[in-house]
């Protein structure tokens, strides 16, 4: 009997317990219900910002690299989007990781690759300032465009009363003390001449009114910001030269030069991989110029059992080959650059869809990252060699 009644007692109290519990997960978010009322269960995400890094601190002091893994993969893919605003959102919390990188398990192979891209977040919440910016002036001018009504002086206004005592005669005032005398009209006799000959019209060119500007969306507005010279020109110059440099340039120019390029082409790696020639990505990338596996393989380059790709002389041999290759198929260093970071078959569908051959004429239907890799990279060899980057020659 006290057995039954422990039982029901229990059964009891879980019913409230488990609404509980119910509650607090929709709050989570973890269950969604769609328009059929089918239930769907789902991993709470990350929140972005400040949150994100209160969350990536949780899950590092209780050494879940895991999460902190899976954020690298999830959140670092957003360079290959387009969405500015989403990078900046998360801003804070991968310059937290970068910081944090070398001392967590299982990340510190991708702290060179995480440092080198922590200026794109840095780019874009300088963008998304930009874009604030400039809506707060549009605002102020169009308030500036309001004026209050003005109300016409009387003494002018057409129509006005006369002066009190004034005479009115046929529509016209006289002073008081006017002698008006009365005269007699006399209507000359009407004589009916030809009409003159008319003339035909002379067509007037109407003119055709002046096309305004639509507004820029925000989305315009940060790709345009991403990607502005200046804006890169200022970024480089609060980095300082990688301390591998003095070290790197020696071995790798020399690929540069033998395969007839720019030898200022170089400084792309520390773009890359910060001049760090052991620098892995999530993705696959390996070494100086971060070569992709299967990239690697079709330059020559063997990916097993030893990895070539971390060896500098021969990442750069291979990756001053592919630029050779990239500015032979477009024929000008920053679409070179485009398709090294994008893919060459990316940038030639754009071309070819935009009728062009420029990058600025593809650059906003490229990913974030390429859009501010190729300014980025350009500005470096400007900073690091004092050499104008748009007048490289093509290769010999």
């Amino acid at each position: 009997m006290k057995n039954a009644e422990q039982e029901t007692s229990q059964k009891s109290g879980f019913a409230p317990r488990l609404g509980l519990l119910l509650i607090l997960t929709l709050l989570a978010g973890c269950i969604t219900f769609d328009q059929d009322g089918n239930v769907h269960f789902s991993r709470p995400d990350l929140s972005s910002g400040q949150a994100l890094v209160s969350e990536l601190k949780e899950r590092i002091a209780n050494h879940d690299n895991k999460a902190v893994k899976e954020f690298i993969f999830r959140e670092f893919n957003t360079l290959h989007g387009d969405d500015v605003e989403k990078l900046s959102e998360i801003h804070a919390a991968v310059a937290f990781v970068g910081e944090k990188a070398p001392f967590i398990p299982g990340i510190s192979e991708y702290e060179s690759w995480l440092n080198s891209r922590i200026a794109y977040f840095e780019a874009a919440e300088a963008a998304k300032q930009f874009v604030a910016k400039v809506r707060h002036e549009e605002l102020l001018a169009r308030q500036q465009q309001i004026q209050k009504p003005v109300v016409p002086d009387k003494k002018t206004a057409p129509g006005a009363p006369p002066k009190d005592g004034w005479i009115e005669k046929d529509g016209i005032f006289y002073p008081p003390d006017s002698v008006i005398e009365t005269q007699t009209i006399i209507i000359p006799p009407v004589i009916r001449e030809k009409p003159p000959e008319r003339k035909p019209a002379q067509r007037v060119a109407k003119s055709k009114p002046e096309k305004t500007k639509p507004e820029l969306s925000d989305k315009a507005l940060s790709s345009a910001a991403v990607r502005d010279r200046n804006y890169w020109r200022n970024a480089v110059q609060k980095h300082r030269m990688p301390k591998r440099a003095s070290e790197m340039l020696p071995r790798i120019e020399p690929a540069f030069v033998a395969a007839g390029l720019p030898s200022e082409l170089v400084w792309i790696a520390e773009v890359e991989s910060t001049m760090d020639p052991k620098a892995k990505s999530p993705a696959g990338a390996a070494g100086l110029f971060q070569l992709m596996p299967a990239t690697a393989r079709s330059l020559g380059l063997k990916t097993s059992p030893v990895d070539e790709r971390l060896n500098p002389e021969r990442n750069a041999k291979a990756a001053a080959q592919y630029l050779n290759r990239l500015y032979g198929r477009f024929g000008s260093w920053p679409l070179a650059l485009a398709a090294y970071n994008a893919g060459e078959g990316r940038v030639s569908s754009l071309c070819r869809k935009h009728k062009s051959n420029t990058f600025d004429a593809i650059a906003a239907d490229l990913p974030v990252e390429t859009q501010m890799y190729v300014p980025r990279v350009l500005e470096t060899i400007r900073l690091r060699t004092g050499v104008n980057p748009d007048t490289l020659p093509p290769p010999a």
